[in-house]
């Protein structure tokens, strides 16, 4: 106080009063009594760790401040006191506060050791910087976004925290373990969401080791809280208020996918792990992975690599959409709603890439309402648009089609109207892998007009479907009944292999004359070598023996 703050109230009053006279040689005493004042108005939590002091007061001039503590809620679980605190600064008739909860256990020797958590505006935590703090705060930076305290021995300045002192790191490795323990009971009051992540240690770099006698180390707290995160215990934020343990944790590549396959049904019916959960569902591994390349490690940090595999250090697992796109089962997508259908055709809509991976995939609902996929291994189209002149084919459920946006993906998708090469495809050849009788008649004529509007990279494919089919038309010389058969077993009644055969009259000669009837003159040429290309032969084979 200034010498004119001296008065008789003072030299009367039963409490004591200290008189720190200003008579620094070059500060004048305004200038000092300003330098006191604005400290004073800014002190850091100073009646936190005191339990008999409850409040602090001071007065310049008319300026008056109040620190004050109050315990708002407290209580006891496995020797820790939880109590949510609320300290206030009133001053001039302002009030700034900080809340806090707090947690507090009593080592050995009965000394009591604390660390905070700060809490925001919507009672959630939020992160808070501090030094460490030995009933008042030192100038010991912790790296750690809460608050601790503990009776540590202090160096001469009472600034900092002695290192290579055995008793202050038993203190720090007792607040760690208390930090650990303190996790359970945050999730059970419902504290722990996506937002731990700003406030728990991840980067072990920031931290000194325990052995460095030249600074007081602060790491036990990342191993102990890691630890305990990579524990049995269900501590990690999962939707709707549930936690999930490491084991049933799945963490995605971006929240795009969380959003679709929204639901932890989904994602254990996908992964088949019972009690699955997608994690930090707000929090994308690529958003994380681009902004805080450390946070991500310490979320997955794992190595599918034969040669370098490391399990994710959180997580069961990391999933983007390829990984998820890829565990699709008919049973899965039989399972959804209409609408989820639509939302999911939506995504992939937007993304030409994830539809690659799922064109064999049965993500469509067909007429009978079972899932299907639109081509099957062979990349062949196997499910067709609905038509009333249509028969046979498998086609798109027709609810699905009643929105445009769909009907407008699955066209691009390729799903279309039958065509000539579908039919083949679709109804022809399966015919063939049966043993009912069926009518090859028209077959003949389909093939051939499709070989002739067929494009030359794709006569090769289309001739290897066909050629074994026994569908052609030949006999014998020494037999009138017309039989039908493969192009390679078979032979064209050239003169020349006819004169060759005559020895052997139950030789296989192709019904030419009647091909060449069924199309127009100008086709003939096109004709043959539709015959070349399936095999028919055109000479004889010796066999010496």
């Amino acid at each position: 106080m200034l010498n004119a703050d001296l008065d008789e109230r003072w030299k009367s009053s039963s409490e004591t009063a200290f008189f720190f006279p200003f008579d620094h040689k070059t500060k004048e005493p305004q200038e000092s009594y300003d330098e006191i004042l604005e400290k004073l108005k800014a002190l850091e939590f100073p009646v936190l760790f005191l339990s008999n002091l409850q409040s602090l007061s001071f007065e310049a001039g008319e300026l008056t401040g109040k620190y004050t503590k109050d315990a708002e809620r407290t209580l006891e679980r496995d020797g820790i006191t939880i109590q949510w605190l609320k300290l206030a600064l009133k001053m001039d008739g302002k009030i700034t506060t900080q809340c806090l909860v707090m947690f507090t256990q009593n080592n050995a020797s009965g000394h009591p050791y604390s660390i905070g958590y700060a809490l925001g505006e919507k009672g959630n935590l939020v992160p808070i910087d501090r030094p460490a703090f030995c009933f008042f705060p030192t100038k010991e930076t912790t790296g750690l976004n809460f608050i601790l305290h503990a009776p540590f021995l202090l160096t001469d300045s009472r600034e900092g925290i002695k290192a290579g002192e055995k008793y202050n790191q038993e203190l720090v490795e007792e607040l760690a373990q208390l930090t650990a323990d303190s996790l359970p009971i945050l999730r059970d009051e419902k504290l722990i969401d996506d937002g731990i992540l700003d406030i728990i240690p991840y980067d072990k770099t920031q931290f000194s080791g325990v052995e460095d006698r030249r600074k007081i180390s602060f790491m036990p707290f990342f191993s102990a809280i890691k630890d305990k995160l990579q524990s049995k215990e269900a501590l990690l934020p999962a939707a709707n208020g549930e936690y999930s343990s490491k084991s049933h944790s799945y963490w995605a590549s971006d929240t795009d996918l969380v959003e679709l396959f929204t639901t932890d049904q989904q994602l254990a019916q996908l992964t088949r792990a019972e009690g699955a959960h997608w994690v930090f569902r707000s929090r994308g591994k690529k958003e994380v992975l681009n902004t805080n390349r450390k946070l991500a490690d310490y979320i997955d940090g794992g190595d599918t690599r034969r040669w370098n595999f490391r399990e994710p250090n959180l997580v069961a697992s990391s999933l983007a959409p390829e990984d998820i796109l890829k565990k699709i089962t008919a049973d899965f997508i039989a399972a959804q709603t209409q609408e989820w259908l639509h939302e999911f055709y939506g995504y992939l809509s937007e993304r030409a890439s994830y539809q690659k991976v799922v064109r064999d995939k049965p993500i469509f609902l067909d007429q009978e309402g079972n899932a299907v996929p639109a081509f099957d291994n062979n990349d062949q189209l196997i499910l067709f648009l609905p038509d009333d002149d249509i028969d046979g084919y498998t086609t798109v459920n027709k609810e699905l089609l009643s929105k445009e946006a769909t009907l407008e993906f699955i066209e691009k998708f390729g799903v279309k109207k039958p065509s000539l090469r579908d039919e083949i495809y679709n109804k022809i050849l399966p015919s063939y892998d049966t043993d009912e009788g069926i009518d090859t008649s028209p077959h003949f004529m389909k093939f051939f007009r499709y070989f002739k509007e067929c494009s030359n990279e794709k006569v090769a494919e289309f001739i290897g479907l066909i050629e074994n089919l026994e569908f052609l038309k030949y006999k014998a010389a020494n037999n009138e009944v017309v039989y039908r058969g493969q192009a390679p077993r078979i032979y064209l009644p050239t003169s020349e292999l006819l004169e060759w055969f005559a020895p052997k009259p139950d030789t296989n000669f192709l019904l030419l004359a009647e091909y060449r009837d069924l199309i127009d003159a100008s086709d003939h040429a096109t004709l043959m070598l539709f015959f070349k290309d399936l095999g028919i032969r055109k000479g004889s084979r010796c066999v010496f023996s």
